[in-house]
């Protein structure tokens, strides 16, 4: 099991400067949890399989990026003010990433595995087993949520460890599933048959359909404004990913961000997706 800072297959060396936001040596969302190589770099993404593989490995590294400003900031964090928005971000981070893998365990991939007709080596049993981090992270959203009514007794070492606890099993499962729905390619049947185009396609739109109930039901004023300041752009030499207009952009900006803006200034990217500091690492 990978300790903290060190992993395999880590993202490439980037720019300790990336932008006049931020700083030169200072500790970024990158670290101490490495972020997950896309597939893009590796292959060409020709088959509906290595888009949602791309898809989702953007999806993992907000989500570590999240875990990452967590870890770095939570034991600087001193004043009442700060320490609330502080737990609202924590919270808030935690409930997205825990209804988003809940609704993949529930809902996609077995729908994955009924198009495939091969339970026995389909996503769902490979990835039931690895859905241990979950306690882990009801540890983390549990103490935000006792917190949040008595902000006097935070403990940032105390959140500290529990993230780190978490992370060793999180950044695991992340790194995983990718790979796995890679993979998805080949159980379609062989290359460029019409089998494996048409189970592709129906992969897809099984995906694409999960993203898009999944992004109905959130609070927008909470999952856009924070998701889009969890996306780098510049990461492995730019990416568009989550593919909003410049006008979309603008709406988080404007009319979304401003009701809990206070937390979200610990994240580590503006609503344009270029980092920042963190101004509490």
């Amino acid at each position: 099991m990978a300790t903290s800072g060190t992993w395999d297959n880590a993202s490439p060396l980037r720019p300790l400067v990336k932008n006049p936001d931020q700083s030169a040596g200072k500790p970024w969302a990158d670290s101490p949890w490495p972020l997950i190589e896309t597939p893009l770099r590796t292959h060409t993404i020709n088959h509906p399989a290595l888009q949602i593989a791309n898809e989702t490995a953007h999806m993992h590294n907000a989500m570590l990026r999240g875990m990452n400003a967590i870890q770095l900031q939570a034991p600087h964090i001193r004043e009442m003010r700060d320490i609330a928005d502080f737990l609202f971000f924590t919270r808030c981070w935690s409930v997205w990433v825990m209804d988003y893998h809940l609704m993949k365990s529930t809902q996609m991939f077995p729908a994955f595995a009924e198009i495939l007709k091969n339970p026995g080596t389909s996503p769902t049993t490979n990835l039931e087993r690895k859905l241990y981090f979950l306690p882990a992270l009801q540890q983390v959203l549990i103490y935000a949520e006792e917190v949040s009514a008595q902000p006097q007794s935070y403990n940032g070492e105390v959140l500290y460890r529990l993230v780190e606890e978490l992370a060793r099993l999180f950044r695991e499962h992340l790194a995983a599933e990718v790979p796995l729905l890679i993979s998805l390619q080949q159980m379609c049947g062989p290359a460029n048959s019409v089998s494996s185009e048409e189970r592709g396609s129906k992969l897809l739109q099984v995906f694409l359909g999960c993203e898009a109930e999944a992004s109905n039901g959130v609070d927008r004023f909470v999952v856009p404004p924070m998701v889009v300041r969890l996306h780098d752009t510049t990461y492995e030499g730019g990416n568009d990913w989550p593919r909003l207009s410049i006008m979309a952009l603008h709406a988080v900006e404007d009319k979304l961000s401003p009701k809990y803006a206070g937390a979200w200034r610990f994240l580590p990217c503006n609503v344009w997706g270029k980092p920042q500091d963190l101004p509490f690492a």
